[in-house]
């Protein structure tokens, strides 16, 4: 899911760059069914996504991943985004907490 909508400890974060909420692009989910792991999907999906943030003008993408999810934090810095570490999010009906946050600016 893609939308310009951040939860508060986006608001609070030190990005390296300032925009308005409009000219960021949120990615809430981002997943790959196990039985497509390692064919290229989650690269496709990253590069549609920010393809979509160029279309609309947007100056950065941003994103969080949980702690615990190597896989997804590797994918992320080999595509070019810079992680700002590890951040406290809380997320309603979940009792994880501790994500870091990524942004990629365009």
């Amino acid at each position: 899911m893609l939308n310009h909508d951040a939860v508060d400890a986006y608001r609070e974060a030190a990005w390296t760059i300032e925009a308005e909420p409009l000219e960021i692009l949120v990615v809430h989910a981002l997943g790959v069914v196990p039985d497509h792991l390692g064919t290229g999907v989650s690269r496709s999906l990253v590069d549609a996504t920010l393809e979509v943030a160029r279309e609309q003008g947007c100056k950065a993408v941003r994103l969080d991943t949980y702690v615990e999810n190597i896989p997804a934090r590797k994918l992320y810095e080999r595509h070019g985004f810079t992680d700002l570490g590890c951040h406290t999010v809380a997320y309603e009906g979940t009792d994880l907490s501790q994500f870091h946050l990524f942004e990629y600016v365009l």
